[in-house]
């Protein structure tokens, strides 16, 4: 009968002392924790990059959407402006800042009959002040009275941001049939030496916006538009 005395289980792990219990070196910790590290440095890189890319494009569409918005309906109610010497309704551009004390940029102020007659009342018309402005290169602003306009446009109460920063507004005003035929950022109808103006409205005018984003993240960007005055002799 066989004793059980100095047999060996081949399987067994502590054979040769506990030497088949040993695991990794610290040297190979260290390294598998430093290629776990870069995998996952760059793993959040990737992810962030293309976080911070979908971020910028959403800014930068919001950005696009609402300058087109701001021009056209700038467009809109310019193409109705209207001039009357009996009346003394006229259009005034003013280059580079006039009337209002924050002003950064040109200035453009008119009158039209934009006013809903929905909604008007006793002794009133359809007819409104506008204009519009940037203040402090921050943002711009629109001039708007509806009711017992007096074409002073100083009333700085009268004026609203349009929601969307701005770091310039030009206007060129154009009294010719070629490019060349323009001035820039100034118009005034009630200049009475100046016959191309007098109490008449431009062909047409180009707008010009720069906007930027508040952080000042990415580079200025620039809009523009041709408003073509049926007004206009």
């Amino acid at each position: 009968m066989l004793s059980k005395k100095g047999t060996k289980d081949k399987n067994s792990p502590f054979e040769g002392g506990f030497r088949g219990m040993l695991g990794f070196t610290l040297i190979e910790v260290m390294i598998t924790t430093a290629v776990l590290a870069l995998l996952i440095t760059g793993i959040y890189s990737i992810f962030k990059g293309g976080t911070d890319a979908g971020t910028k494009g959403n800014v930068r569409m919001e950005r696009y959407q609402n300058a087109r918005a701001v021009l056209e309906m700038m467009s809109r109610e310019i193409s109705c402006a209207m001039v009357n010497e009996a009346r003394k309704i006229y259009m005034l551009g003013i280059n580079d800042a006039g009337f209002k004390e924050d002003s950064s940029g040109d200035e453009l102020y008119f009158v039209a009959p934009t006013h809903s007659t929905s909604s008007l009342g006793a002794g009133e018309s359809d007819m409104c002040e506008l204009g519009y402005w940037v203040r402090l290169d921050t943002e711009i602003m629109r001039h708007y009275i509806a009711k017992s306009i007096d074409f002073v446009y100083e009333y700085d109460a009268a004026d609203s941001p349009l929601g969307i920063a701005a770091r310039d507004l030009q206007f060129y005003y154009y009294y010719g049939n070629g490019d060349a035929d323009f001035y820039s950022g100034t118009w005034d109808s009630t200049d009475e030496t100046n016959d191309t103006t007098y109490y008449k409205l431009p062909k047409k005018i180009k707008i010009i916006l720069k906007t930027q984003d508040e952080e000042e993240r990415e580079a200025i960007q620039t809009f523009e538009t041709t408003v073509f005055m049926p007004g206009a002799e």
